[in-house]
């Protein structure tokens, strides 16, 4: 019976040196300045527009998650099963958002542009309870043979939660 021996490996290699110390520095040095700029970004948003901004980009990642899953077929994500107008209406709510960024507006625009957040929102959440019913009803015609996967609900309570950051804007943090 013949073993293999293996080599001790060459210490001189470069592939098995350790990162030296200023390449770490350098990457810590760049971690800080993203969260410094990300810091930047958010610190001046009221809570309303960061709850809008927040939900309406978990809504855009949302169609992307498994949707639908059916017995001898491949999983549906939101995109290719009814969540091409969440994605479209997380588009309009970033775009919405980024306008009232870019400029200081008197509080009538403020609340129109709140005003549209809550009415994205709801188009969002009609539109997941016009799908939630229609897959239900999909399902009982196939005996529970397709099952509703967690990136509808997650989509579904984003659509919530845009609704929910317009009206805190609207009411200006304001809620009795």
């Amino acid at each position: 019976m013949v073993f293999e021996t293996r080599q001790r490996p060459d210490p001189d290699d470069q592939k098995l040196q350790a990162p030296d110390a200023r390449m770490l520095a350098d990457l810590a040095f760049e971690i800080e300045r993203l969260e410094r700029d990300f810091r930047a970004l958010f610190s001046p948003l009221p809570s309303g527009k960061k709850l809008s901004l927040i939900a309406a980009t978990g809504m855009i990642l949302g169609v992307f998650f498994p949707w639908l899953s059916l017995q001898n077929a491949p999983t549906e994500i939101g995109l290719t099963c009814g969540g091409a107008v969440h994605f479209f209406l997380g588009i309009a709510t970033l775009a919405n958002i980024e306008r009232r960024i870019e400029k200081t507006h008197d509080l009538f625009t403020t609340r129109r542009h709140a005003l549209l957040d809550i009415v994205i929102g709801l188009m969002a959440v009609l539109s997941s309870t016009i799908l939630l019913v229609y897959y239900a009803s999909l399902r009982s015609d196939m005996h529970g043979a397709m099952d509703i996967r967690f990136g509808f609900y997650v989509v579904l309570i984003c659509s919530t939660l845009v609704s929910l950051g317009g009206f805190l804007q609207f009411t200006r943090g304001k809620v009795v």
